[in-house]
């Protein structure tokens, strides 16, 4: 996925090497593309991304399409998830492989998603390291541009080192 960024983001600062992700993750994900969807922001195990509402976004009662809310916190929950793990993002194979999500309120402005892991990116690097493999959750807050939460949601991930 990013190893081809392997090698820069080892010798730049690392507010450079999450810009570079942040950039490159807006680019290999089509649908994200597709949807409108800018991963704006990418930390140590955080990142937030924002999607306009526009037409095609919308249900029947013209409201943010479940959808379009769900595949929001994916994104900024793959964002967070790579944050956690750079530098190391381009050894490893991570996997969404499940997710929850309470829907609290109908959207009709823009979304943001904020993301976060729930265990430490420290602590979750350790794991990877000592196992191969980790498993984790992603938790997100959706909130539209009065700063209500729409929705809750938890993304869980497994990472596991690629066999060379």
């Amino acid at each position: 996925m990013l190893h081809f960024i392997l090698p820069v983001i080892r010798v730049v600062s690392p507010s450079m090497a999450y810009e570079i992700v942040r950039k490159r993750l807006s680019e290999i994900v089509p649908f994200n593309t597709l949807l409108g969807i800018e991963i704006q922001h990418i930390g140590d195990g955080e990142a937030s991304a924002r999607v306009e509402l526009r037409p095609e976004l919308l249900n029947h009662i013209k409201t943010a399409h479940a959808g379009a809310i769900f595949a929001l916190a994916e994104a900024a929950s793959g964002a967070a998830m790579s944050g956690a793990f750079l530098p190391a993002i381009a050894t490893v194979r991570p996997v969404a492989s499940g997710a929850r999500i309470d829907y609290l309120k109908a959207a009709r402005t823009a979304l943001t998603a904020r993301a976060r892991t729930a265990e430490t990116p420290a602590v979750l690097r350790e794991r990877l390291a000592k196992d191969g493999k980790a498993e984790f959750e992603v938790l997100v807050e959706v909130c539209d541009e009065l700063g209500n939460i729409i929705s809750q949601v938890a993304v869980t991930w497994h990472l596991a080192k690629r066999e060379r």
